[in-house]
This record gives structure tokens, C-alpha cells and sequence, in this order.
């Protein structure tokens, strides 16, 4: 009798569960929405060989063996493509096929290797579509997205999912800020868009877990935002400039955290101050706490970081430190942050 009880329990319980989530299900089907940001995605292609394309705008002809392929979105009318730093790394030849499977040759424009983003360039009197783009910071942990590219070389794909995570941190580098999402994207879908339910971009496919070499369902993309601006930089002079504060930041200490109250992740504890740097300059000192940078909290450690880079060269900021458990504001000037030479990217982002 009892296992009866159990057995009916389990099966009402099972018949209640498609009705809950149902309800949340947006549409019954992505394909109005597919059909639309399609034209916009675009496969590239690259290798140490030119392809022969009579005139650059008929198919391929010739299959290369050694030709490696991402995805990319068209931007603007005017022919600018963005795509991943890595999917181009220092190829002889960028190539980019349209939607249509015309083929146009590209050239880089300009490449920020610190976001892994690139913007290339192609010249056709083609009418382009270019993406719609929406505001990342609106995106909240649950929300359907649409991944878009050319996954393994078969053809513009598209894979559906949601946002599992915000402010993901891979130690990529010293802006990571991924949003994790369950949408699967394989090798060759980096680069390509991740769209909202509106048909607008909320990220660049970038990077997947994968310590196996399988998919795990854990795969991240850059930020819209972050994009928008790295791509306004690369258009006006094809690098990127970013503000320093001439400083090395760490995690808040968990005493001193609790000392202080934090939450979890608050705070940027100052471990050294360069010598003559604006930090330096300002009077901050090793031991202390930023809390605010402009006058924006910090919630995150590599807030810091991040905030910095997109402030305008000779800004003067406010800085929020505790130096013991007493609060100070600090007047800074914001210096030009030194830009890395260009090293050779990885072939496929993923994170280990």
C-alpha cells in the first residue's frame, strides 16, 4: 500500500510539473525570431592560404584543408564584422562568408586581445542586415537566449538555452565579465552572436567549459555593453586606450571583511601601490579597501579593473577607500593604462 501511496504521489507530482513550467515556456516555437537575425550572422574564415574566389563574391571553389572557421555578426551598412580575436589570430587570410554564401574578403580594422574581440571590414554594394543590439545590464539569470553561428564547418546553426550566471570570472584576464549560459556552443560558434527573445544581441559567443574536450553545458559570452564599447574604440583608432590606476588589486581578506561588514565579493583590497602612479599620487596605500570607484559601489573585485579601463585619460575621480575602519575619498587622476603588445590568441577559448 505504502509503495501505491508513493507511486501516485510521484505520478501526481509528475503530471503538475509540465503545467508550472509550461507556463514560463515564452513561445512554441525561436523560428520567427531565427528567421530574423539569421541574415546577420556570418561565418569567417581563415588559414595561411589565399582562396581563390573569382572576384570575391562567388562560393568557394576550392576546399583547403587547413582553413580554420568562426562565426561573426554583421555590425553596420557599411561593411564592419565583429567577431572574436581568436577565431582570426594572426591569419594571412580572413575571409567572410555571408548568409547567402557569398564571400567576401576582410581586413582587420582593429583587435582587442584583452576582451578577445576583433573588428574586421568587407566591401560589397550588397545590402547588409546588422544586428540589433540591447543592453546587457538588463539581463537577468533565466532569461531565453539564442546562440547563432557555424558550428564544425556544417552551416549556420542556432542553439537555445538560458542565462545561467552573471560576472563570470575565468581568468581570462583582468576584465573578464562573461554571461554563462547553457545554450550550447561547439567549435566555431565563437564569435558568433547570442541573441535576446527581441532578436537583439546581449553578448559574443566566446568560450566554452570543456576540461574533457566536451561540451558541458557551461559556455559564456561577452557582455553587449562591453562590446559596444571596445568597437567604438576599434573604429576610431583601431586599438583600444584604457585608464589605470597604478595599482594591484586583490580579494578583500576574510577578517578584514568581516571587520568591515562586506558582503561576499565586496571590495578590492589595495595589495601594492606603484611607485609615482596616480593611486600613488592620490595617497592610496598598501592595506587599503576600495569600496567606490566614481562614486559606483564595488561589488566585485575586478570591478575595479573594469570600471577604470572605460574612464576617459585625465579624468579626475572620486575613490572610496577604508584605510583601517575608517572611510576616506580620494581624489585621483586617471592615466593612460599601457597597451600590451599582440601575442598569438588560442585557436578555441575554453575555460578549464
Amino acid at each position: 500500500m505504502g509503495r501505491c501511496i508513493k507511486f501516485f504521489s510521484w505520478l501526481w507530482i509528475s503530471l503538475l510539473i509540465p503545467a508550472a513550467v509550461g507556463a514560463f515556456v515564452p513561445s512554441e516555437t525561436f523560428a520567427p525570431i531565427v528567421s530574423a537575425v539569421m541574415p546577420s550572422v556570418v561565418t569567417i574564415l581563415t588559414g595561411s592560404e589565399a582562396i581563390q574566389i573569382p572576384d570575391e563574391t562567388t562560393r568557394i571553389e576550392q576546399t583547403l584543408e587547413n582553413r580554420r572557421i568562426g562565426s561573426g555578426f554583421i555590425l553596420d551598412t557599411d561593411g564592419h564584422i565583429l567577431t572574436n580575436n581568436h577565431v582570426i589570430g594572426q591569419s594571412d587570410y580572413i575571409y567572410v562568408e555571408l548568409a547567402d554564401e557569398t564571400i567576401l574578403k576582410a581586413f582587420v580594422i582593429g583587435r582587442d586581445p584583452q576582451t578577445d574581440i576583433a573588428l574586421l571590414k568587407v566591401k560589397t554594394d550588397e545590402q547588409l542586415t546588422p544586428v540589433l543590439w540591447a543592453d546587457s545590464n538588463t539581463v537577468q539569470v533565466g532569461d531565453w537566449v539564442i546562440a547563432a553561428g557555424n558550428p564544425f564547418g556544417l552551416g549556420p546553426t542556432v542553439s537555445a538555452g538560458i542565462i545561467s550566471a552573471r560576472s563570470r570570472d575565468l581568468s581570462f584576464g583582468a576584465y573578464d565579465d562573461f554571461l554563462q549560459t547553457d545554450a550550447a556552443i561547439h567549435q566555431g560558434l565563437s564569435g558568433g552572436p547570442l541573441f535576446n527573445l527581441d532578436g537583439r544581441v546581449i553578448g559574443m559567443n566566446t568560450a566554452l567549459f570543456a576540461p574533457k574536450g566536451e561540451n558541458m553545458g557551461l559556455n559564456f559570452a561577452i557582455p553587449s555593453n562591453t562590446i559596444l564599447w571596445v568597437k567604438e574604440a576599434l573604429l576610431k583608432e583601431g586599438v583600444v586606450r584604457r585608464g589605470k590606476l597604478g595599482l594591484t588589486i586583490q580579494n578583500v581578506p576574510e577578517d578584514i571583511r568581516r571587520t568591515l561588514n562586506l558582503s561576499q565579493n565586496a571590495g578590492a583590497y589595495v595589495a601594492q601601490v606603484d611607485a609615482d602612479g596616480p593611486a600613488h599620487q592620490a595617497g592610496l596605500q598598501e592595506g587599503d579597501v576600495i569600496v567606490s570607484v566614481n562614486q559606483i559601489p564595488i561589488t566585485q573585485t575586478k570591478m575595479v579593473s573594469r570600471l577604470t579601463a572605460q574612464l576617459p585619460i585625465g579624468q579626475t575621480i572620486p575613490i572610496d577607500v577604508y584605510r583601517g575602519q575608517v572611510r576616506h575619498t580620494l581624489t585621483l587622476i586617471v592615466a593612460e593604462k599601457e597597451i600590451p603588445p599582440l601575442s598569438e590568441p588560442k585557436e578555441e577559448a575554453h575555460a578549464h
